[in-house]
Parts: structure tokens; sequence; C-alpha cells
């Protein structure tokens, strides 16, 4: 399903908005350069304070997203939302209570930073925040890696955005875009990666009844071809040549036909409609979850042999989700970055089976208007790359490629 086209581009932006849509910014043709340039040119001018049809339009569309939503939970494929209490609520899956409880250390400011951040440059963000020992990981892979000089730029790029009222297409190119390059491409391991996905839609046959086509803004992940075992990539590629517009994932976007996604963010700009960012992540992954139980379903045949009936099957599928658990997510607001994650639901309350897709919401992170917030974002950032390339992926290969 390729994405409508139109002859005027910021017209297409102006629209899109309305339908509660991520900008289909023309940013995704350069992603490894993207300029302050083209940002400028999709953002429209705006004024010191809003005009009061600009205030009406963002609270019609707050609305619109919440109507939307309320109805979702009805529908036999629909999504129910549940708040965030913790990580020891009840009924909790267990991929959400460790999220959790890695972002309640990030809160007590343990872990945040990587060992090997431990050096003289550093001291003056521990004298600040009055930081002790505990900042730094234990593990050389956990915490964030970022310079200082990098934290300063992408604060500065992050307060110039809010104090100047940008659109959402500035703040993805002046400071996401390059905090998630600094954290995913760095070092020599590129199994886990991000992407923009701005215009990336979601294929029709995954698309959860009777929801409208939602879109996100960034993906991590994975590229098989970096996978030890050599025979990734080719077990992708000979998977993909019978799915839905020759996808591993649930979107036509051809970018990404060869590389499965596993972690969704959404983003907006400081005070503008969270609850369409919560909208468009429900509806993606609800979409994401539809399709692994898709594939699932193809992959059972094969491996429950002579004695697969439908129900040994529906039991397979719903075993295989269960053990996956949760799929993450990150709203960000502005400076604001929160988790969300979605689960499914096997079974109604009365036992029988289920299709629905539960939300989770939402737990803040850490916020780009200090240094610490910045450091706080980039290590829940690496456990998000290390949740993907051990857990998410050693699952899909175990159940959908193997």
């Amino acid at each position: 399903m390729s994405a409508p086209s139109t002859p005027n581009k910021k017209r297409r932006v102006e629209i899109t908005l309305d339908e509660d849509q991520t900008p289909r910014a023309t940013l995704l043709n350069r992603i490894a350069a993207l300029e302050r340039e083209q940002a400028a040119q999709l953002s429209p001018s705006r004024s010191p304070s809003p005009t009061k049809s600009s205030t009406k339009s963002t609270t019609s569309n707050a609305s619109s997203s919440r109507r939307k939503f309320s109805s979702l939970d009805l529908s036999n494929e629909g999504i129910i939302k549940r708040q965030l209490t913790g990580p020891r609520a009840p009924h909790l899956p267990q991929p959400i209570k460790d999220a959790l409880l890695r972002i309640q250390n990030l809160e007590r400011c343990k872990g945040v930073l990587s060992a090997t951040s431990n050096t003289p440059d550093i001291d003056a963000l521990l004298d600040e925040f009055d930081l002790d020992h505990t900042v730094f990981a234990d593990s050389p892979g956990e915490g964030s890696r970022l310079t200082p000089e990098s934290v300063d730029d992408i604060g500065s790029d992050a307060r110039r955005c809010f104090e100047m009222d940008h659109d959402e297409p500035v703040w993805n190119v002046e400071v996401h875009n390059p905090l998630l390059k600094k954290v995913f491409r760095t070092g020599e391991d590129r199994l886990v990666d991000f992407s923009l996905c701005t215009t990336a839609p979601i294929i029709k046959e995954y698309l959860p009844t009777p929801t409208p086509d939602k879109r996100i803004d960034f993906c991590l992940y994975i590229d098989p071809r970096h996978d030890p075992d050599p025979q990734s990539a080719a077990k992708a590629e000979a998977l993909r040549q019978g799915l839905p517009q020759k996808s591993i994932n649930h979107t036509s976007y051809s970018a990404l036909h060869s590389y499965p996604i596993a972690v969704s963010l959404e983003t907006k700009r400081s005070g503008n409609d969270f609850d369409g960012a919560v909208l468009q992540i429900a509806v993606w992954q609800a979409a994401h979850w539809k399709m692994l139980r898709s594939l699932l379903h193809k992959a059972a045949p094969a491996r429950l042999g002579e004695d697969n009936d439908a129900r040994l099957e529906a039991q397979y599928v719903d075993d295989a989700l269960g053990k996956l658990g949760a799929l993450h997510g990150i709203i960000i607001q502005g400076h604001e970055w929160y988790y969300a994650a979605t689960s499914p639901e096997l079974t109604n309350p009365d036992g029988t089976p289920s299709l629905r897709t539960i939300l989770w919401l939402h737990q803040p992170i850490g916020r780009t208007n200090s240094g610490l917030g910045i450091h706080k974002i980039a290590a829940f950032l690496e456990y998000m790359k290390t949740w993907t390339g051990t857990v998410y992926w050693p699952w899909f290969k175990k159940h959908v490629l193997d």
C-alpha cells in the first residue's frame, strides 16, 4: 500500500497533522544527513504565541483522537488502555516489568552512565547533579555512552526547538535523529539500528479492524546481515517472498522490507496532541501483533507436524506470543520522553480467545532539557537496543525464521 501523492508538500503535512498522522516529510531520502534547511521548509513559521485558531485546532485534534480511541476496545481486534502503576503491578508482562525496573533505577540515578564514561571529563556532570559512583553501570554494555560534547549539542538544539516553538519535523531533525544516531551508530555492532519511518503505511491485511492507518516517526529494527548466523539474512529474504507486499514487517515501506521492526517511537512537538501520539503508537503496535499472529500461524504446521489441528495451532500461537510478552514503545513530546508498551490479550474475561491488544501507559524516562536527562534517555535506549538484540530477535528467529 503506497502513500497517496499530492503536488503540494506543505499542504500534505498540514492535512496529515489534522488526521493525527506523523508528517510525511522528505527527510527519509537523506536520513544519514538530515539538513536543517529541509526541516525549516517542512515546518510552517509560527508566531511566538499561538493564535486562537491554532489552539482550537490542537484542541479539536486531541478530542478527535480521544473519541477514536474510546471505541477501539469494542471490536474483536480492539485496543484496551491500561495505566502503568509500577513494576510490581499484577498481571504485568515480564518485559514491561523489566523495563520499568530499569527506568526506576534511572530515576534514582543508578547505572545512568556507562562504566567506560568514568573519566575526568564527566566530573562536571557529577558535580552539577551531586552524583556518586552508583551513577556508573556495572556492565560496559549498560548506561549512556554519550560524550559531554554530544550531550551539550543535543541539549542546545532541544532548547532552541523549544524556545522557537518548532514543529515535529524540526524536533526530529535537530534533536531526536542526532540522539538516536549517537546511541545506535557508535561502535561496530550494527545488528540493531534505527530508521525514520514517517511515510511507512500499515499493510491493509494487518490493520486491526476497524481502525484507520496510523504512522509513527522512528523504529528500531534488526539487520539480519549482521547476525552471527550467516543464514539469518537468507531465511529472512525467503520468508518475506510469501508475505503481503513481500515485507517481513507490518508496513509496506520498502526500505524496511527485509529488516524486522522491534521498537516503535512516536514524536510530537512540545505541548501538542499527546492523545494523537497515543492513538498512533497503539494502532501501529496492534498491527505489529496482528502480523506476528499471522507469521506464527504460517509457521505452526511445520512445527506441529501431523498432530496439527486448529486447536493446537491456536495454542501454539498463543504460547509463542506469551513468551515474547510485550512490545516496547516510546512517546516523545518536545523535551519529554515516555515509555509505553503493548501486550496481546490472549483470552477475554469470560475465557474465550481474544485478539485484542493491551496498551500500557505511560512512564517518564527523561527530558532533553538537562544533561542528566539526556543521559537517562540514552541509557534507556541502550536498554532497548539490548532487548531488541537479545530478546526480540532470538524469539523471532526461533518462532518465525527457523
